[in-house]
């Protein structure tokens, strides 16, 4: 056997089918397997892989092993001359693997080689090239100066970043995401060291094999598509912690005691910077936002109560100053927490959630003011011009925000590469999952490889949001091609193997994006999953202020009362689906239910039934399901 391909893969699926099927047909002339160890996904992987591609070899962990560990197991059972380690997330363009191959039998000084690793849309991702992680270069890494002095051979060792990436290169460290080694490099040296969890595996291996007396090449003319690029998540603390910890093992290996000393030092001092700028990024970022929504519907609210002084009562001070700025207060509370409830704070919300929010908001205000005694009361006609002047304010200032966007208010424009056939199912994957699209232009695989050059022409002047590729192309040298002539915003797409799904990335900072044939589940998202805690806790206080009345109709009085304990804490929801259930339908995260999301008792015999329900459930939650099951099952709320 003369090539090993080991690809290690946690819930990926749709990005794992188009990495086995690029290296399959990367591998052509090449005596080759592919060893996929699977990190306990909970997805269909490993269904997907025993269905498309039986001439893998599947490992199937009930563990999440890490990189290191799961990439030694793939090792075990490979038995060629050659062993690529192989990130899921990537396409292999059609002559890299030959080349790299080449280049390794030509010089058997190197033991192992890297290659230029592109992101979604086309820009070089520059860990393609890194350098030994000294105190120096890991503290300039840390603290983010190699991005403000890229070419600095000084401030960028890291990514050694004075090397031209369009010439073949000696390097020190290796990418985790392509490292294409010789065996016997590896019967010499071992595997990965199993005690790096996640970060630095790369870093080590690398390291050996230098120590091993072999070079270590970056091949400027072989190709991948790695669409979640090192920099995906990696902005957070967690990561910087992990990164921290995983250099400590490095530095214990390698370091002299004196290196290592300052190494750390350089470290700790990096983490408590780099934890400080990422506080104060995340407060400006998190509640810049929240706090201009405050103030401007506190603004609108003054304003509001000005205007109808003067036109209704004709007078500038009719209303009671304490009493108004309660009332203000109070109404902007309101809204604030209907924005935060429908998810307006954590991504682009659509014009439905800003609508929603608003009406939300209103009707909660209203309530509120029903409640509030005659003397504090201030005006029923401001409360109704504040909910004009709330859902006016919404929609223009979050149209304002996402103006710069490239789909701003209008459809996503895109140019589809393919058979007809191709093109056809990626419109209707577009139309399944909502999107909002507009077709400039179809081209088949051959006219797309005759425009060569002409694609720049093409995309200045129909200027795309997207281009979506078929797979059928043998090859990714069409693909390579776009990518060369794409502008900043212009984003590629490319079709999966098996036509389930579009996957894709808009940028190394951005993680892989997809549009498949897999439901969105409200129960999954974030303002969802907060709505359904504040049920919880809502109820919760119902059932305490009623207590006697509540644990009369329960058998199990002690689990009821540990039911509210638990729920109330948050380790248990009043509602939730079955183990079984979010297993096969890959849903995750969710909390155990006392009751389940069953409306009609909690032992439903028709099994089609229970599951279609659940479906429903999971995919159109709301809390008024939850509050319609546990009024239904008001006397199951003991169970175990």
């Amino acid at each position: 056997m003369k090539l090993s391909i080991i690809i290690v893969s946690y819930n990926v699926r749709f990005f794992l089918e188009e990495a086995i099927a690029s290296a399959f047909r990367a591998a052509e002339g090449i005596e080759s397997e592919i060893i996929v160890v699977d990190n306990a996904s909970a997805d269909d992987s490993c269904e997907m892989i025993r269905t498309l591609f039986p001439k893998v070899k599947l490992i199937e962990s009930d563990l999440n092993l890490g990189f290191g560990k799961a990439n030694n197991l793939g090792l075990k059972i490979a038995t060629g001359e050659y062993i690529l380690f192989l990130n899921p997330d990537t396409i292999v363009a059609g002559d890299a693997l030959q080349i790299c191959l080449s280049y390794l039998e030509e010089h058997p000084e190197y033991g192992a080689c890297g290659v230029r690793m592109l992101d979604g849309s086309g820009k070089i991702l520059p860990e393609s090239k890194r350098g030994f992680p000294t105190p120096w270069v890991s503290f300039c890494k840390m603290l983010g100066l190699h991005k403000l002095f890229p070419h600095s051979k000084l401030f960028n060792g890291y990514y050694l970043g004075h090397l031209s990436y369009e010439e073949n290169q000696d390097i020190e460290v290796l990418s985790g995401a392509f490292i294409f080694v010789r065996k016997k490099v590896l019967d010499q040296i071992g595997g990965f060291d199993e005690k790096y969890f996640m970060y630095g595996e790369d870093i080590d291996l690398s390291t050996r094999i230098l120590r091993s007396g072999c070079k270590i090449a970056y091949l400027s003319n072989a190709r991948i598509v790695h669409y979640k690029g090192e920099s995906t998540k990696k902005s957070s603390l967690s990561y910087f912690k992990s990164f921290y910890e995983a250099m400590l093992i490095f530095s214990e290996k390698y370091m002299s005691q004196n290196n290592k000393r300052w190494f750390v030092y350089l470290l700790k001092l990096a983490i408590v910077l780099k934890g400080i700028l990422s506080w104060i990024k995340s407060i400006l970022i998190s509640w810049l936002i929240f706090l201009l929504d405050a103030a401007a519907l506190l603004l609108g609210i003054y304003l509001i109560k000005i205007f109808w002084s003067k036109f209704y009562f004709q007078s500038d001070f009719y209303f009671e100053v304490d009493r108004f700025w309660i009332n203000a207060a109070l109404f902007t509370t309101g809204w604030l927490m209907a924005f935060y409830f429908n998810g307006l704070y954590d991504d682009r919300p659509s014009r439905k959630s800003l609508i929603v929010s608003a009406i939300g908001g209103f009707i909660l205000n209203l309530l509120v003011y029903a409640l509030l005694p005659e003397s504090m009361r201030s005006s029923r006609m401001i409360l109704l011009l504040s909910f004009a002047w709330v859902l006016f304010y919404l929609l223009s200032s979050r149209w304002l925000l996402y103006l710069g966007s490239q789909r701003k208010n209008g459809p996503m424009e895109i140019i589809l590469v393919g058979s007809e056939k191709e093109c056809d199912t990626a419109e209707q994957l577009l139309k399944f999952t909502y999107t909002d699209y507009r077709v400039l232009k179809r081209l088949s695989p051959e006219a797309a490889s005759l425009l060569s050059s002409g694609w720049k022409t093409l995309i200045r002047t129909l200027k795309p949001a997207q281009i979506i590729i078929g797979s059928a192309n043998q090859n990714l040298e069409t693909m390579m091609q776009i990518m060369g002539a794409l502008p900043e915003k212009t984003e590629i797409r490319l079709l999966t193997n098996s036509k389930n799904a579009i996957i894709g990335s808009s940028s190394k900072e951005s993680p892989g994006e997809l549009h498949a044939l897999d439901f969105r589940y409200h129960i999954e998202l974030t303002s969802y999953k907060r709505q359904k805690r504040w049920f919880d806790l809502f109820f919760s206080f119902w059932i305490v202020a009623f207590l006697p009345v509540f644990i009369f109709l329960q058998k199990e009085k002690m689990q009821f009362l540990s039911n509210i304990y638990l729920v109330i804490s948050g380790k248990k929801s009043w509602v939730g689906l079955p183990h079984d259930f979010t297993h096969k339908m890959s849903i995750s995260n969710l909390k155990i239910g006392v009751l389940t999301a069953l409306p009609f008792g909690q032992n439903v015999e028709n099994h089609l039934f229970s599951e279609q329900y659940l479906i429903h459930y999971a995919l159109y939650y709301s809390v008024w399901m939850d509050l319609d099951i546990c009024i239904r099952n008001i006397q199951s709320l003991d169970k175990h």
